[in-house]
């Protein structure tokens, strides 16, 4: 043990100081973050979040996902729950764990690719953007994106580093974590291909000949994916990608951008988005699930679409960084750009395009602030690149042109009344202020470099806020909705038929799910959706805002049943939580 320890402390010693400070800066944001690790049932994402966590419980039940739809989530999760399986909240303990799990794997990946932007900012300005960016929480409602983002995001430290130093093991690498990625969300496949022009420039560059960097680049990746698809093949008996399947189904949600609710739709709204895109695109038979087929049977209707997804992009990327952060990370991304020009890196900018061109597919279903965020190591890698320009710039004559520009956007900031814009910007110039007093002090020449971006980091904490650090822990038993898990876990038998309108805690009791938000559901009459239920096999009825508030139709139905064809079993939170079954 005393070996060990010295040999730690001599390794400790030799340690990069920037490395050390980047260890700390982890540390202390995983302590800052940790109560986001630890949600009850009312704090989880009830759709993507708990489709992914279920598929875990399905993986292992021999319920295999297709290709399309994130086999190696369904696999890390399938781990969690052969642990956790005896434990009634074994669901809220794989959340946890798989929360964990994807900010640890996405501080790495910006841990590597910190160290290989050397040449273009300090590793340490990255480091503090992703330390004040309130994404790496955000993204973790849905574990495809946080799984997404880290494995990409540590191909991109993999990618630099085959960049700068032209080692083959660093290419095998990229390949294997896309090959990954490609298992994680189909996104990966285009990804892939992507880059691979990209790739080929850099392999000239470092004198690779085709036959040496070609094997190195396709087999780990084919190696991957293709061998899921035949083990799926193999165990399912099918060879299915899903991937026109899952596209078709983004394709006609994405249709909510432009619908106007028809008011004799009885559904939810995304449900009347869905049937309105089915009749004026074709239904996924009609187009054997092709998106392009269904545009070009209505490219009128199409277009509007297109067009009203560019103009929500700001939104979109605003609530996928955090609107406080966004204003900063834009601007400071802005000069990263102009700083890339100026300087004539045309090579940069050209390996940053390349790898978030796969962004372009969702022009053709729809964008949320997930897909935004899967790729947050390019506007991470522009800011940091911005904030050392800004820094260095401010010391020269042209830093007045800055503080002018920075001075113009606060002023509009303040007509527009976006309060955002302006509290933000007036923060940034009076830390530039200081950072410029400092500098002009007697102070050390180090001291001159580093306090300007200490003071910046500072700025942007104060700015970017919300932080709780204060770690209450989580009494599972005193929530309504635990509480409703555990009498359904008692009164059903597991993989019971359970109705609701969202799946969350319908998974987390181990049932199964069936939507009332279903366009199949009989909203004529109580009588008419009570024998639905009944002949499907349905045993019971999870019931909160899901249900109650987003599909009032059905909900208004069967509360005019309750303890006639409906039994209460649980009530919770004034009745806005009830346990229902489904009577004989």
């Amino acid at each position: 043990m005393t070996i060990l320890l010295v040999s730690f402390q001599k390794k400790w010693a030799e340690t990069d100081l920037w490395k050390k400070i980047s260890l700390v800066a982890f540390l202390l944001n995983f302590f800052l973050v940790f109560q986001s690790f630890l949600p009850n049932l009312a704090q989880i994402n009830p759709w993507d979040e708990a489709d992914y966590v279920n598929a875990g419980r399905f993986f292992l039940e021999g319920r295999w996902p297709p290709l399309s739809w994130s086999p190696l989530t369904a696999l890390f999760y399938g781990f969690t729950y052969l642990v956790f399986q005896e434990s009634p909240f074994w669901f809220l303990y794989s959340i946890t764990v798989g929360r964990i799990t994807a900010f640890i794997l996405l501080w790495i990946a910006t841990y590597l690719i910190a160290k290989e932007l050397s040449a273009l900012t300090h590793p340490l300005i990255f480091i503090g953007v992703a330390f004040i960016t309130p994404l790496f929480t955000g993204i973790l409602a849905n574990p495809s994106d946080a799984f997404f983002a880290a494995i990409t995001g540590l191909a991109f430290g993999q990618f630099l580093s085959f960049y700068h130093k032209g080692k083959a093991s660093s290419l095998i690498r990229l390949s294997t974590l896309l090959g990954l990625a490609a298992l994680t969300r189909n996104d990966g496949i285009v990804l892939f291909f992507c880059i691979i022009p990209i790739t080929f420039f850099i392999t000239k560059r470092h004198n690779f000949s085709f036959s040496h960097w070609l094997p190195r680049f396709f087999i780990p990746f084919l190696t991957l994916v293709g061998g899921y698809l035949l083990l799926y093949g193999a165990f399912r008996g099918t060879f299915e990608i899903g991937t026109e399947k899952r596209s078709y189904i983004a394709f006609v949600q994405g249709h909510q951008i432009i619908y106007e609710k028809e008011r004799d739709c009885p559904y939810s709204f995304q449900k009347c988005a869905v049937l309105d895109a089915t009749n004026k695109f074709g239904t996924a038979e009609e187009n054997n699930n092709s998106v392009i087929q269904a545009i070009i049977k209505n490219p009128a209707v199409f277009l509007p679409r297109v067009i009203k997804m560019t103009s929500t992009l700001p939104d979109v990327f605003f609530d996928g960084y955090g609107r406080q952060f966004s204003y900063i990370l834009i601007f400071m991304s802005a000069l990263g750009i102009f700083k890339l020009i100026i300087s004539r890196n045309y090579f940069s900018i050209f390996i940053l395009i390349s790898w978030s061109a796969y962004l372009g597919v969702y022009f053709l279903t729809f964008f949320r602030y997930g897909y935004l965020q899967n790729s947050f190591y390019i506007p991470f890698t522009l800011s940091a690149i911005g904030i050392l320009f800004l820094v260095d710039t401010m010391k020269t004559k042209k830093g007045f042109l800055l503080l002018l520009i920075i001075f113009t956007i606060i002023t509009a900031g303040v007509f527009a009344n976006l309060p955002s814009i302006y509290f933000n910007f007036s923060i940034l110039a009076i830390t530039l202020l200081m950072g410029q007093l400092l500098a002009a002090s007697e102070l050390s020449e180090t001291s001159k470099k580093l306090i300007p971006v200490l003071l910046l980091l500072s700025a942007s904490l104060i700015i970017r806020g919300n932080y709780y650090p204060v770690i209450t822990g989580r009494d599972l038993a005193q929530f309504p909705e635990e509480q409703a898990l555990l009498i359904m876990q008692n009164e059903f038998d597991k993989n019971d038929l359970i109705a609701a309108g969202a799946r969350g805690v319908v998974y987390a009791a181990n049932m199964e799910y069936f939507s009332l938000g279903d366009d199949r559901i009989d909203t004529d009459s109580s009588e008419k959706l009570y024998e639905q239920l009944k002949n499907a096999g349905v045993s019971g009825i999870y019931v909160d805002h899901h249900l109650s508030s987003n599909n009032r139709n059905v909900w208004v139905l069967i509360e005019s049943e309750i303890s006639t064809r409906y039994e209460i079993l649980y009530t919770g939170k004034n009745g806005s939580i009830l346990v229902l079954k489904v009577s004989e």
